[in-house]
């Protein structure tokens, strides 16, 4: 298999978290690509031209990094990465809240580096006040962690370390003291150390 990836990108990470958190990563080529680039001939590849993707070797190609750790949790760690977000709506939800704040984060970001137009501080607060809402419901959530590693693990640490880095104003962990106690315990594993965006 190969995986399709920008070291920068927080969808990236996720994956590759998810990837060292099996023990199997060897088994899967990370090549790095621009997205960005027509001529690199990811496009032909994966048409929407966002990263990750995931080949498979018969050539069938997974994109959406939700799909792909899905997919990568089953064929390399029997499930369970997954296994309690199935066994929990609420959990799983709050996998789904992660992935919507890092959306809501890159379409802030991406606002921010284009010249703005008559919206363009409206739309990028819109996009932040989620963000915001998004960590305060992790807050809620968060109780001590018991068990091992899960996917809404990886997704919240990957998401919160994301926006802290590109979004430094939102100040995401500051006042959220049970949020920021269970993305610390997550981000200190050597899983998060070594696919940390140089």
């Amino acid at each position: 298999m190969k995986l399709y990836i920008s070291l920068n990108s927080p969808y990236v990470r996720m994956v590759r978290v998810l990837l060292e958190e099996t023990g199997r990563a060897f088994e899967v080529e990370q090549v790095e690509v621009n997205p960005r680039d027509p001529s690199s001939g990811y496009w032909a590849l994966n048409p929407t031209s966002r990263v990750p993707a995931l080949e498979l070797p018969n050539g069938t190609i997974i994109p959406e990094s939700s799909l792909i750790c899905a997919y990568l949790d089953k064929q390399l760690a029997d499930g369970r990465f997954f296994a309690p977000l199935h066994a929990d709506p609420q959990h799983l939800g709050m996998f789904g809240t992660a992935v919507a704040m890092l959306d809501r984060g890159v379409a802030a970001r991406t606002e921010k580096m284009r010249e703005g137009g008559p919206d363009h501080e409206t739309f990028i607060n819109t996009q932040l006040a989620a963000v915001i809402r998004a960590a305060d419901a992790f807050e809620k959530f968060a109780a001590p962690k018991t068990g091992e590693i899960d996917m809404l693990d990886i997704a919240i640490a990957c998401a919160t370390a994301w926006v802290d880095f590109r979004h430094p104003e939102v100040k995401i962990l500051e006042g959220r003291g049970r949020l920021s106690e269970w993305v610390q315990s997550t981000s200190a594993r050597p899983s998060m150390l070594v696919t940390r965006p140089h």
